[in-house]
């Protein structure tokens, strides 16, 4: 092989330069196959180290699932459910890069003072794969593994806690271990109908991880009832020279992506010979505001792109997107109650929305959680404490009172409700149930499903309203238009006239 590569050589160079360069290729190659094969084996030996701080709930494939187009996470002084859109976030808040944080501050001090900590956010903004990609990314550091004799377990607090418990117990050394728990709100220690004093339930749960060197725990944000309900001091006593005391909590909240990161995923998503699928993707996530700030709503962006639809209506992605939701929520429980428990779901989403709608002028945009319990009692919406709390599409401020995680989605549902309702009032005019003046988005989605002859729907209907002839009604209207370019003009809120201008 050497000689083939030097007879080569010999082709542009004289002798001397040919075998040496033949010797630096001969030497690139070696050194090649050597570090391919150390690369080999250090990935084996990750591979089996996480695999054995992850066995019985995780598994290797499950971190390479997390890593794949992760974009690093974000933390923040000021909870984000505050603001109705997210966008009015960033003006306020600091945002800390949260890995750095962990893997760069926190779990490199050898004698923490500070042990505990709270990740609070939202539904479907990323805590779990948060959380995987710290555990991954700790064990993966040179510095850890050669120079540290700490390990890093992860565990899912959704799992029975009398079970999770004897997992916990069996963890040799837990004072140089940091102990991951993810899910909070998932924990079977909270449903407890006969108390409503969760932090009872929360400090049995810290009594167990006391002794392990750090405990990291994730949890939805609305799980506690408003801000001061959160934990701050534990019953946990420290020991040290200036006063001992307790220990504390020290709680951060999950950011929203902002513009950059949503660029950043796109990348990561769509490689460079797909452009026409990156743009699709661009303008549908421009047509919906900022409602892919949020990770998990993003995830869905290549699917919805899949579909291929070249007339992709705004109401067709959110209604996408809260069906995806709504699914995601019922894969907590058994096969046997996800029908039944996404039935409610939706029938209480509606409820809120018909609710926020008659209150908004006196009320803003939120709704009290007492109000979301005599809500679901009154309608007989089986959906208990918690579920109301943590599984809907609420968010909680931090007083204490919900709002839709987005207001769009509250504007498509009454988009919705109207142009279920709409009647025909005269020649070219209909008039809807709901007042949408102060609604512009929920108007431009009417205008968009009235114009695109839209007749079968993802979401349930809750209005009798009869198929056959609503299918009747929409080819009439499309043979009506197709030899105009119609435009809709709104009357006032509750009215609106197709303007139809001759294009043959």
């Amino acid at each position: 092989m050497n000689e083939l590569i030097e007879n080569f050589f010999n082709l542009f160079f004289i002798p001397k330069v040919s075998k040496a360069l033949s010797e630096i290729m001969n030497f690139g190659a070696i050194l090649g196959v050597i570090t391919y094969f150390f690369k080999y084996l250090f990935n084996l030996f990750l591979k089996r180290k996480n695999n054995l701080n992850l066995i019985p709930y995780y598994t290797d494939a499950t971190l390479k699932a997390a890593k794949k187009k992760y974009i690093r996470t974000k933390c923040q002084n000021i909870d984000p459910s505050n603001e109705i859109e997210f966008n009015n976030n960033f003006a306020f808040a600091v945002r800390e890069d949260l890995l750095n944080f962990f893997l760069k501050n926190v779990f490199r001090i050898k004698q923490p003072e500070q042990k505990y900590y709270l990740i609070l956010g939202d539904a479907g903004m990323g805590k779990t794969t948060f959380l995987l990609n710290l555990f991954r990314l700790y064990n993966k550091n040179l510095r850890n593994l050669i120079f540290s004799n700490e390990k890093i377990r992860l565990l899912p607090l959704g799992e029975n806690f009398d079970e999770l418990q004897k997992v916990i117990s069996d963890i040799k050394e837990p004072e140089k271990t940091i102990l991951l728990l993810d899910a909070l709100d998932e924990s079977n220690l909270f449903f407890h109908e006969e108390t409503k004093n969760y932090s009872l339930f929360f400090d049995k749960l810290i009594s167990h991880v006391s002794n392990f060197k750090q405990v990291v725990i994730t949890c939805r944000t609305n799980f506690f009832v408003n801000e001061k309900e959160e934990p701050y001091e534990l019953k946990i006593k420290k020991y040290n020279t200036i006063g001992n005391g307790y220990h504390i909590i020290k709680k951060v909240y999950i950011s929203p992506f902002n513009k950059s990161d949503v660029k950043k995923y796109l990348n990561n998503t769509f490689p460079f010979w797909q452009i026409e699928n990156k743009n699709k993707a661009k303008r549908i996530i421009l047509s919906t505001k900022d409602i892919f700030f949020r990770p998990m709503l993003l995830s869905y962006i290549e699917d919805l792109v899949k579909l291929n639809k070249s007339n992709f209506i705004k109401f067709e992605v959110y209604e996408t997107l809260i069906e995806a939701w709504i699914n995601r929520e019922s894969l907590k429980y058994p096969d046997s109650e996800r029908i039944t428990f996404k039935q409610n779901l939706y029938y209480f989403t509606y409820e809120l929305a018909i609710h926020i709608y008659n209150n908004y002028k006196e009320n803003g945009y939120f709704i009290s959680f007492e109000d979301s319990q005599k809500i679901a009692s009154k309608n007989n919406i089986n959906l208990n404490e918690l579920e109301i709390r943590s599984r809907t599409l609420l968010n909680r401020n931090s007083n204490g009172d919900y709002k839709f995680s987005h207001k769009t989605i509250l504007e498509c549902l009454l988009a919705y409700f109207s142009f279920l309702t709409r009647k025909n009032i005269g020649v070219n005019q209909y008039q809807i149930f709901y007042n949408l003046e102060n609604f512009d988005f929920a108007q431009d989605l009417v205008e968009e499903l009235h114009l695109n002859y839209k007749q079968f729907f993802k979401l349930p209907n809750i209005y009798e309203i009869d198929d056959f002839a609503s299918e009747h009604a929409s080819k009439v209207i499309k043979e009506k238009y197709k030899n105009s370019k119609p435009t809709i003009v709104w009357e006032d809120g509750t009215i609106y006239r197709i303007h139809l201008q001759d294009i043959s």
